[in-house]
């Protein structure tokens, strides 16, 4: 029976996390027209840990400590970077639909690193959720061509974000391993700043970080998306959903985000999608109420 307790809550928080995300990726697309993905992305951690930072430090009227065992954080935000990062490396030797497809696989690893770290076996149902879910994203990342989905390979890039999907998934059960009662701001404070730290040392072998200089304000009205909506709430949501919801649940959200990235662009006059695609969103919603009205 559906209850409006912190699981269902969760479910709210993922929906947005999707939708927050999709966002990303329309505003993403306009900003690296004039500076490299990866320093974006270096940028929108930074920035969002130092506003988050600042949030605590007012709301608390303290300066943050340092929490016991940080590497605990270091580890989510290296794993949470890390999934970034092999992605931009991926999409070097492959395309974005094709990465996208390898991404579906991604709540079925979760699940079994729940059942491994937490012991969470999951149930017949959930497991019927995610595979509709999942074939619904598959039809919309294929924009709904059967041949586009037959003619898919598996090669060198996609293997990469095999192992980048793998650090995502992860990643959801090690928060809730992880978390020692300390509060989700605090923890996804810290989450966020040990992503920093990995971008960091990313960057610097790899990005030229002088671009950041004379950039449109188009650009930074992007990175400001990015930095409040795609990553300081989107993690918290994250981590919030990530303590109340068995992993392979929490990281099926994401199967929305190609069907809401579909509609954003739709609403930004980009082109509307077709009634195969519009299909596939239908299978999506479809598998995602069945989980969440079939709540253990």
């Amino acid at each position: 029976m559906l209850k409006f307790d912190n699981r269902f809550l969760s479910h709210l928080c993922m929906i947005t996390y999707a939708i927050l995300i999709a966002g990303s990726f329309s505003f993403g697309s306009l900003a690296v027209q004039f500076i490299d993905p990866i320093l974006i992305t270096a940028l929108r951690f930074i920035l969002a840990s130092v506003l988050m930072g600042l949030i605590f430090t007012i709301s608390q009227k303290k300066i943050l400590k340092i929490p016991k065992n940080i590497w605990r954080y270091l580890v989510l935000g290296n794993l949470m970077g890390g999934y970034f990062v092999l992605m931009f490396v991926a999409l070097e030797f492959t395309d974005p639909v094709s990465t996208g497809a390898v991404f579906t696989l991604t709540p079925f690893i979760a699940m079994y690193f729940g059942l491994l770290i937490l012991k969470n076996k999951p149930s017949q149902f959930q497991i019927v959720s995610l595979t509709i879910a999942g074939v619904g994203a598959i039809w919309v990342i294929f924009k709904g061509n059967l041949n586009n989905l037959l003619s898919f390979n598996i090669g060198k890039g996609e293997l990469i974000f095999f192992f980048g999907c793998a650090c995502q998934a992860l990643y959801i059960p090690l928060v809730q391993k992880f978390n020692k009662g300390e509060s989700i701001f605090f923890s996804t404070l810290w989450t966020l700043i040990g992503a920093s730290f990995c971008f960091c040392i990313y960057s610097i072998f790899v990005v030229d970080v002088s671009q950041i200089t004379n950039l449109p304000i188009l650009v930074w009205l992007c990175i400001l998306y990015l930095t409040i909506f795609a990553t300081a709430i989107s993690f918290f949501l994250l981590q919030f959903a990530s303590i109340y919801l068995p992993p392979g649940k929490t990281i099926s959200y994401a199967y929305l985000t190609p069907a809401a990235i579909c509609l954003i662009e739709g609403f930004l006059g980009n082109g509307w999608i077709s009634t195969s695609i519009m299909i596939g969103i239908i299978v999506i919603f479809f598998g995602l109420i069945y989980m969440i009205f079939t709540e253990d």
